[in-house]
């Protein structure tokens, strides 16, 4: 919000309706008025353990056990999150984005297109594709750094076999423009707009995954 915009929010929480319950959310609270932060009780949302969360989806959606604690572990303890990994079909397709990025991996310019093709018509929806891809690359990431903390630690060896040869920075860097894609990938109405934008997308990771690991030592 601008000034103007959090000025006319503070009348509303000076003299808040008796009917309503209003929740503020903020990205960064620092940037907040200290005068509307002094009319709200802050609510700290913590992540659900995967134990409490996993049980909860299963009763929720139906869903096998199993796949309730992949997506309890793999969402972070964000039941929302979860729940809509859960709609999709992306815990299904794992493997298959992890096949295509290695082929992206061991072909290079050659594949971009098969690749395109396929991360953009894997799945019910282009974006829980495009988040789940994040997700591999940033365990890929964390494998490669020697860290414990993969969410998707049924899938290590496969993991791993991607990682191999590649650099952290690499990794990072392709993990990042996926991120910066997610938000775009609805603004593309016709096939053909979809197919160069994948094309454009796989050919940006092609080249973060390219970086020389010797680079960085």
């Amino acid at each position: 919000m601008n000034p103007s915009a959090a000025n006319c929010l503070l009348k509303l929480l000076e003299e808040p309706p008796s009917h309503a319950l209003i929740v503020l959310t903020a990205i960064d609270p620092a940037r907040l008025l200290q005068t509307i932060c002094s009319r709200c009780a802050p609510l700290a949302l913590e992540p659900v353990p995967v134990e409490k969360l996993a049980p909860w989806l299963a009763s929720k959606m139906g869903a096998d056990p199993a796949q309730a604690e992949i997506a309890s572990r793999i969402a972070e303890g964000r039941p929302g999150f979860a729940l809509s990994i859960l709609k999709s079909d992306a815990l299904s397709h794992r493997r298959e984005i992890l096949d295509e990025l290695k082929i992206l991996k061991r072909h290079g310019f050659a594949s971009v297109f098969r690749v395109a093709d396929r991360l953009g018509t894997i799945g019910k929806e282009p974006e829980a594709t495009l988040n789940m891809t994040i997700l591999l690359l940033r365990d890929c990431l964390s494998v490669s750094m020697g860290l414990d903390g993969a969410l998707n630690r049924d899938l290590e060896d496969d993991l791993r076999d991607l990682a191999e040869g590649l650099s952290p920075t690499g990794l990072l860097g392709a993990a990042g423009l996926v991120a910066e894609a997610v938000s775009e990938v609805y603004d593309f109405y016709t096939p053909q707009s979809k197919a160069h934008f994948m094309e454009a997308l796989v050919t940006g990771i092609g080249q973060e995954l390219k970086k020389n690991p010797d680079s960085e030592a």
